[in-house]
């Protein structure tokens, strides 16, 4: 039951850092200083795998809370099978979206490494992936197995599809770069053949970890 309420606890507070850091992204609000770069607003801020990865793992985090609460009342002894692998698939999305931004987007980033961690980013970036990494790995009840590692992919394929859209509709413009915000093909759409495997692969490796990492350290499962 100390598991169960640790992962309660952290759920709580995705939800919440979620909640406050689209609020935030939504109205433009600044307290960090000016954020000049992956920030936008109103609903402009939909466009960012970020945001949409974090909004979902919200999403995720509800759920599980809810069920979480129905098995403290007794009117249920498990999880929903649809509820751990969506869980599973946010926690995916939340993990590309911190190693991406700590090993790419940061280093190389015009304004300075910290300029991704400023705002709403704050959460989006850091907090909010590092607590679901951690009631993932060590706090959840899952009866899942390596099997569903590829369920991990969805959102990637999803996001990837809408990415790559967008730049090749508006190539006629001859302004990649401004709708390959992330700057991942460098302005070279040759680059998608070598970009696409590589994230794909990555994104695997990652939920295929995750998987691991919780059948290691979370010791119990809900039969």
């Amino acid at each position: 039951m100390k598991k169960l309420y640790a992962s309660m606890i952290l759920n709580a507070l995705i939800v919440i850092f979620v909640i406050f850091g689209c609020i935030i992204m939504f109205a433009g609000l600044q307290f960090m200083g000016e954020g000049r770069i992956l920030s936008e607003t109103g609903v402009y801020m939909l466009k960012f795998y970020t945001v949409d990865s974090n909004i979902l793992a919200g999403l995720s985090s509800i759920l599980l809370l809810v069920h979480q609460f129905y098995i403290i009342k007794g009117a249920t002894r498990r999880i929903p099978v649809a509820v751990m692998i969506f869980k599973q698939i946010t926690t995916v999305a939340l993990t590309i979206t911190f190693l991406v931004t700590l090993f790419y987007l940061a280093p190389f980033s015009p304004y300075g490494f910290f300029s991704l961690y400023l705002n709403a980013n704050l959460f989006f970036h850091l907090i909010v992936p590092v607590l679901a990494i951690i009631s993932y790995v060590f706090f959840e009840k899952y009866k899942n197995d390596t099997e569903y590692a590829w369920w991990g992919l969805s959102t990637m394929i999803i996001y990837i599809t809408y990415y790559l859209t967008n730049i090749i509709a508006h190539i006629a413009e001859n302004n990649i770069p401004k709708y390959d915000f992330y700057g991942f093909t460098n302005g070279n759409l040759r680059n998608i053949a070598v970009i696409v495997p590589i994230f794909l692969l990555l994104t695997y490796w990652v939920s295929d970890g995750l998987i691991r990492l919780n059948l290691k350290f979370s010791k119990y499962r809900l039969k």
